[in-house]
């Protein structure tokens, strides 16, 4: 071959090894961020779960350590709130069926 075949060669490899540098180099940098980003993202997180709880936000005990009135007491306004909903949906079924009943009239 002649001498100057060596030389394109030689030459495209280097601008290649360049190239694949620059571009191991940039996504290197996008990764650092990106990792950078995650890694305060967790330690906000951590920090809040760290942070002492204010007496508002402290969980309720469990219902079967409370006394029984109070377990009952909320299971009768959840059912309460249940079929009132039911209530409301019924309703509107209703109302929507009056509409139909009298569209083309």
């Amino acid at each position: 071959m002649p001498w100057w075949i060596w030389l394109v060669i030689t030459i495209f490899m280097f601008v290649m090894l360049g190239v694949g540098a620059w571009y191991a180099f940039s996504h290197a940098l996008g990764a650092m961020k990106k990792v950078s980003v995650l890694g305060s993202e967790i330690g906000e997180k951590l920090a809040a779960m760290n942070a002492s709880p204010s007496e508002e936000s402290l969980p309720e005990p469990p219902s079967f350590t409370q006394p029984l009135l109070s377990a009952s007491d909320r299971y009768a306004e959840a059912h309460a709130r249940v079929i009132e909903r039911k209530t409301n949906k019924r309703m509107k079924h209703m109302s929507r069926w009056e509409q139909w009943r009298h569209f083309n009239e």
